[in-house]
C-alpha cells in the first residue's frame, strides 16, 4: 500500500517543473509529456489494480510501464502543441512585448538555439555528453552594443567565448551578429529569418535596457 501511494505523488514532481517555465510555451510540449510519462506510470498502474485485478502480470507490466505512459505522454504533448501553438500564434512582431522568452534554432544546425529573453538572451548548443566541447553562455541586454544582420559568403568555423568555451560551423548565408563590445564575445548565429531575429533582439535589448533603467 505504501509503494502504491509513492507511485500516487510521482506526478507531483511535474507542476514543479511546469510552474518554472509556465511562460515559455515552446517548452508546453515536451514538459506536458514528462508530466505524461509520469501520471501514465502512477495513474495506469495504480487503475490496474483497482479495476483490472486479475489481469495477466506481463501485461499488466507493459500497460502500466510503457503502453499507458506513453499513450498519456503523447495525449498530452499534443494538447500542449496546440495550446502553445494558439498562444504563439504567427504574428511574430507581437510576442516581443510579452515576457515569454523566445527561441530560434539556428540553419543547418538544429542543435544550436538562440533564447531571447526579457532581460538577456542565451547561445547554446545542446550535446549528448559533456565531454565534448560545445558553446554555451548568457549575455545581458545592457552589454548589447550592436545587432545586426550580416551576410556569411562561405562555411566558416568560429570560435565562441562565453559561459562554456567551443566552436560552432557557420553555414553560407544570413546571420544575425550580436556584438556584446569585445571581438570574442560577438555571437553569430545563422538564420533563413535572420531579420526577424534581428528585430526580435533590437526591439527586447530597447525594452529590455529601458526597464533597467526604470527600476
Amino acid at each position: 500500500m505504501g509503494r502504491a501511494w509513492f507511485i500516487a505523488l510521482l506526478p507531483l514532481v511535474w507542476p514543479v517543473f511546469f510552474l518554472k517555465h509556465r511562460l515559455d510555451p515552446q517548452t508546453w510540449a515536451g514538459s506536458a509529456a514528462c508530466g505524461g510519462v509520469l501520471a501514465g506510470f502512477s495513474g495506469i498502474s495504480i487503475a490496474l489494480r483497482v479495476f483490472f485485478p486479475g489481469m495477466d502480470a506481463f501485461a499488466a507490466v507493459v500497460m502500466s510501464t510503457v503502453g499507458g505512459p506513453v499513450l498519456v505522454a503523447v495525449l498530452m504533448a499534443a494538447v500542449a502543441a496546440v495550446l502553445a501553438k494558439v498562444v504563439l500564434g504567427d504574428d511574430l512582431d507581437a510576442l516581443v512585448e510579452t515576457p515569454f522568452p523566445l527561441t530560434f534554432r539556428a540553419e543547418g544546425d538544429r542543435k544550436l538555439k538562440l533564447r531571447v529573453g526579457d532581460v538577456g538572451c542565451g547561445y547554446t548548443r545542446w550535446a549528448w555528453y559533456m565531454g565534448r566541447s560545445h558553446p554555451r553562455g548568457t549575455g545581458s541586454f545592457a552589454d548589447v552594443r550592436a545587432v545586426e544582420v550580416v551576410d556569411v559568403p562561405k562555411r566558416r568555423r568560429v570560435d565562441f567565448q562565453g559561459g562554456r568555451a567551443g566552436s560552432i560551423v557557420v553555414r553560407p548565408g544570413a546571420a544575425v551578429r550580436i556584438d556584446f563590445g569585445e571581438p570574442e564575445r560577438a555571437w553569430l548565429f545563422r538564420s533563413a529569418r535572420a531579420e526577424d531575429v534581428a528585430r526580435v533582439v533590437r526591439r527586447r535589448v530597447a525594452g529590455g535596457v529601458e526597464g533597467q533603467r526604470g527600476l
